[in-house]
């Protein structure tokens, strides 16, 4: 397929970083790739991308579900 069609991506990878937030939960922090894409044995890019999380909260949510007898709605 590669040979046929020219469509190569060579050293494709990513990084990943995490940070612990408060209550020992960790969160991704930032994430990143690079990579070289040849399609069609003339088009050529570097493609990057970086992104960053940041302002985390951390929410507490309290749920009860309560059934009634069946038919009765509220």
């Amino acid at each position: 397929m590669r040979t046929l069609l020219g469509t190569d991506l060579p050293g494709i990878g990513y990084s990943l970083t995490y940070e612990k937030q408060a209550g020992r939960v960790w969160f991704p922090k930032t994430y990143g790739t690079e990579f070289t894409l040849h399609v069609l044995f003339f088009f050529n890019r570097q493609v990057m991308v970086s992104m960053d999380n940041k302002d985390f909260e951390q929410t507490h949510v309290e749920t009860k579900i309560t059934a009634g007898p069946p038919g009765e709605e509220r």
